[in-house]
């Protein structure tokens, strides 16, 4: 089998040489080395119809070359400029006869890559720099993308920070001309306390209590109104309209919770409508106030409860004297009771019905009990 081999190498130093030579020098006849083999070929035979030269009858004539090119695999002319370089194999693919070979030559690439021009080998270089190359696109592709989206966000970013300069600007003007506001109200303000307190003062209670009620409509439910409110129920107060005093006080303790002075005529108020109970509560409420520092209106305070727990006991003993028909004891504690609850129409009811009952006519007519 070595011997075998050896012949076949030599054989195909043989037809490469004298392939050469034929292609350098068509004139040129030599002998093609044949290839031993244990049986005649079956195929790829040397064509009957090819004339041989008279040298050789197997000389490498052009017109031989030319009609033999199939069986030779000499169908790919070299071409230098495409960088092949020819040679000749042995191929052993015909199992069909037995011990049979077949001289087949092929293009080899200088990659190093062996093909017969059927497909391009996908694992040689020029495969693999078009498959980098692709990718390269593909990426800058996608980075073209990406700087597009950046630069949309960068101009997005730029007009929100435009928007909110001018935001910011316009919010300065207007804080700035609030501030402007609120010391000319403040000041108007001032002006016109000082009037009604003068008006209060001199008894013109009706002039007082219109530009107190103008004043209130003009600044609203602001912390300065909480003053305001307080004043007109003191206004209130002096003419003995003590229940609309008392909402007035609650209006204003709404509005400033430390504020003490609404505490005191909002119990006053409760204590001259004969409410007892609410009038207690909002003096003790003073009392546990952190802000109750003064004597005076701690001394307000105290006296305000205990005429509160005065005016609750002068109301039950009142009706309890009216159930038992003591018509003396119920005048009594009525009249006690209006010492400090002038606007109670309960208590008015009750020395009413006991006038009339000890047919005092004349002093029940102005209770309205007859």
């Amino acid at each position: 089998f070595g011997y075998v081999m050896r012949l076949v190498s030599l054989a195909q130093n043989g037809a490469k040489l004298s392939l050469k030579l034929a292609a350098e020098w068509p004139g040129l006849a030599l002998p093609i080395a044949k290839i031993p083999t244990s049986t005649p070929p079956s195929k790829h035979t040397i064509s009957p119809s090819a004339t041989p030269s008279d040298k050789h009858p197997y000389s490498l004539t052009p017109s031989f070359v030319e009609k033999n090119s199939e069986n030779l695999m000499l169908s790919h002319p070299p071409t230098p400029a495409k960088g092949y370089l020819f040679g000749i194999g042995v191929n052993h693919k015909d199992s069909s006869v037995k011990g049979s070979t077949e001289i087949k030559g092929g293009p080899r690439r200088r990659d190093g890559d062996v093909g017969d021009g059927g497909g391009e080998n996908p694992f040689s270089g020029e495969a693999r720099l078009r498959r980098v190359q692709a990718d390269l696109i593909a990426r800058e592709k996608e980075l073209g993308k990406t700087q597009r989206d950046l630069s949309i966000a960068r101009a997005s970013l730029k007009i929100a920070e435009q928007r909110a300069t001018r935001e910011k600007s316009r919010a300065d003007r207007w804080e700035t001309e609030a501030t402007q506001d609120k010391r000319t109200a403040a000041a108007l303000l001032d002006q016109v306390r000082t009037a009604a307190a003068k008006l209060y003062a001199s008894g013109d209670l009706d002039s007082a209590y219109v530009m107190y009620t103008s004043l209130i409509e003009a600044i609203g439910n602001i912390s300065a109104a909480a003053a305001v409110y307080t004043n007109r129920a003191a206004v209130l107060m002096m003419r003995e309209h003590y229940a609309q005093a008392a909402k007035d006080c609650a209006t204003a303790s709404k509005i400033n919770p430390t504020l003490l002075k609404p505490y005191i005529r909002k119990g006053k108020s409760h204590l001259g409508i004969g409410e007892p109970i609410e009038a207690e509560a909002a003096f003790k409420a003073i009392l546990s106030s952190p802000d109750a520092i003064s004597s005076t209106v701690l001394r307000e305070a105290h006296e305000g409860i205990n005429l509160s727990k005065s005016l609750l006991q002068a109301l039950k003993e009142a009706e309890s004297a009216i159930k038992m028909s003591r018509w003396d004891q119920a005048l009594r504690w009525a009249q006690a009771g209006l010492s400090i609850a002038k606007q109670s129409i309960w208590l008015r009811a009750a020395k009413g019905r006991a006038l009339a009952e000890k047919a005092l006519w004349t002093e029940a007519v102005a209770y309205g009990e007859v």
